[in-house]
Formats: C-alpha cells, sequence, structure tokens
C-alpha cells in the first residue's frame, strides 16, 4: 500500500526493475506487469541493466533473435545451448561455476560436449575440467573498446596496459579464429573498425516499455526457493580475482541467509551449517537468520568460493541441518 500511494502520489515517479528480476525464471512476467503498473500509475518504467555493456550486447547483435541491424536471425539462447547440449561451445570471459544463472546446468552440458574451447583472462576448476583449449585474453583495461550503456551513449575507451604474457585482446583472437574458418567479413585490423561499423549498422532505437501480454506459468514444486544474485565484488572475473575488493569490509561472506520461521522449522541458529542441495550439487554454508527473507525461501550468493557450481540462481532448492561433530 505505501509504494502505490507513493506512485500515486503527486510528482515523478518510476518503476524499475533490476538484475535479480531479469533473472527470475519468470522475468518476461515481471518486466510486463511492472510495465502495467507504471502505465497505470501514471509513472515513469525503466531497467537497470545487468551490465555496463547490455545495451551494446543488444546493438551488435548478440542476441539469439536479433542481429546487428535489428534483422531477425533465429537461434538458441544460452540457457537452450545448455538444455540441449551442444556438440562444442566457445566460452569468452567467463568461469562457469560462477559466471552462469545455472553452473550445474553448464558442468552437466559441458560434460557431454565433443569440443569446449575458452579465450578467458582466469584459469578455473570447472574450465580445467571441461575445456580442450585455453586461449589467453586481457582484461578489460588490457584492450580498447567501447561500451553503449542504458541511455544509448556510446563510450569508448583505450587499454590502460599491455596484456600479460601471451595474452592478446579478445577481438583478435576471434579475427583470427574467423579467419582460420575462412569467413568472410573479418579483415579488422583495429578496433576502431569494428566500432565504426557497429555504429554504421546498428539502427537508432528508442525506449520503450514492454508491450506483449504474457501469461504466468506455474513453476516447478519446491520445499524452499534459492534466491541469489552475484556479489557486489563478485560479479565477474576480474573483480573476483581482483586482491584489494576482496580484502574490503563490503566483500561477500558464503553463507545461507534463512527467515526465523524456517530457521526454527530446521533446528538451527545463525552460526550453524547447513548443507544447500540444488540439481544434484551439494555445498555446506553457515547460517544467517534475518526477516528480511519471505518464509520458504533462502539467499545464497553466486560468485563466491563455496557457493560454486549450485543451481539456478532463483529455483528450487533443499536445506539441511549439518550435525556439528563432537
Amino acid at each position: 500500500q505505501a509504494i502505490a500511494a507513493t506512485l500515486c502520489a503527486d510528482g515523478k515517479a518510476a518503476v524499475l526493475l533490476g538484475g535479480l528480476a531479469d533473472a527470475h525464471p519468470a522475468g518476461a512476467e515481471l518486466r510486463y506487469l511492472a510495465a502495467q503498473v507504471a502505465r497505470m500509475a501514471g509513472a515513469n518504467y525503466g531497467e537497470l541493466t545487468e551490465g555496463a555493456n547490455t545495451a551494446g550486447g543488444w546493438l551488435s547483435g548478440a542476441l539469439p533473435q536479433r542481429g546487428p541491424d535489428g534483422a531477425t536471425r533465429p537461434g538458441l539462447d544460452a540457457k537452450a545451448m545448455l538444455e540441449a547440449p551442444r556438440p562444442g561451445y566457445l566460452l569468452m570471459g567467463i568461469e562457469p561455476e560462477h559466471d552462469l544463472n545455472d553452473a550445474a546446468l553448464a558442468a552437466e552440458a559441458l560434460g557431454q560436449a565433443e569440443q569446449v574451447i575458452g579465450l578467458v583472462a582466469y584459469d578455473s576448476p570447472m574450465l580445467r575440467e571441461h575445456a580442450d583449449i585455453l586461449l589467453p585474453i586481457g582484461t578489460l583495461g588490457e584492450t580498447a573498446g567501447t561500451l553503449v550503456n542504458a541511455e544509448g551513449r556510446w563510450q569508448s575507451f583505450a587499454g590502460v596496459a599491455q596484456p600479460q604474457g601471451e595474452a592478446r585482446p579478445a577481438w583478435r583472437l576471434l579475427r583470427v579464429l574467423a579467419n582460420v574458418l575462412e569467413l568472410d567479413g573479418y579483415e579488422y585490423q583495429a578496433v576502431d573498425e569494428i566500432h565504426a561499423e557497429m555504429q554504421a549498422v546498428a539502427s537508432q532505437y528508442t525506449s520503450a516499455a514492454p508491450d506483449v501480454v504474457v501469461s504466468p506459468q506455474p513453476g516447478e514444486a519446491a520445499d524452499m526457493l534459492r534466491v541469489g544474485y552475484p556479489a557486489m565484488f563478485n560479479v565477474d572475473p576480474l573483480s573476483r580475482h581482483a586482491p584489494s575488493l576482496q580484502a574490503t569490509d563490503h566483500a561477500a561472506d558464503a553463507e545461507v541467509v534463512i527467515n526465523p520461521d524456517d530457521a526454527a522449522r530446521l533446528g538451527v541458529e545463525t552460526g550453524a551449517t547447513v548443507q544447500v542441495n540444488q540439481r544434484g550439487v551439494a555445498r555446506s554454508l553457515p547460517v544467517r537468520i534475518s526477516e528480511a527473507m519471505p518464509v520458504g525461501t533462502f539467499w545464497v550468493a553466486a560468485g563466491l568460493e563455496g557457493t560454486q557450481g549450485l543451481g539456478s540462481l532463483i529455483g528450487p532448492a533443499t536445506l539441511e541441518p549439518v550435525e556439528a561433530r563432537a
């Protein structure tokens, strides 16, 4: 009621959705309903993008249903590629156990692939287990490029350091791979050429709220629902491997945050250990009790050592108390 009163009060109001809504299995439904609430309240609607270049990814055609010129080119999204395992995978700039929505599903799919190639700046246990080839790439500060933010502003930057060892900017490796495969249109000699081509073909766009009517679908029944999102300083490999960030007070702990009623039902208190089971992967974590969590849900952040490899960021899971050993 307080939220409704605020939206309907005089003055400017806005309904904003963030990355947690985007990660939700019913993300499309949430976006549509939020847009309708904003429309009926006379408020603005907006989305906080998951990364600094989310809009750039759309404009460049890094989508299963859209090319860089806006043309439709049907394909599979990342989840579909994992649910129906492909013969091969090309992974770029990720640690699969931390950076994918469902790391357990990814492990199953990568384990069935005939070939897995990783273009990465950091090694990781899952890459080491499943990848046939690892090619080193530079980090964000070791390459030039362009980000397009949610406002539509193009922001170009230069590398501030040279890539370490045999690492190279990712665009150069992709260009060479395309040349080896004899693909047309990959004769770039400088990153500025890619920038110019993208600006030439990326259509001008205007902001719009979701208007496609969607019907909510019932989710999978579960004893409890795990809710999570990458921790603040663990959103990507660069931040995870930064000792300075991990030494701050804001660095998150690997823990289970649970409602007092659920804690009482399980017979656990703050500091106790519980085992999280999700999609066949188990992790033992300490408990923190908080009334901020709704009954029947618990929070486990992603991107942390101790929470890696679990299933969907928002999905069914179980909790079991771990008996203390004498």
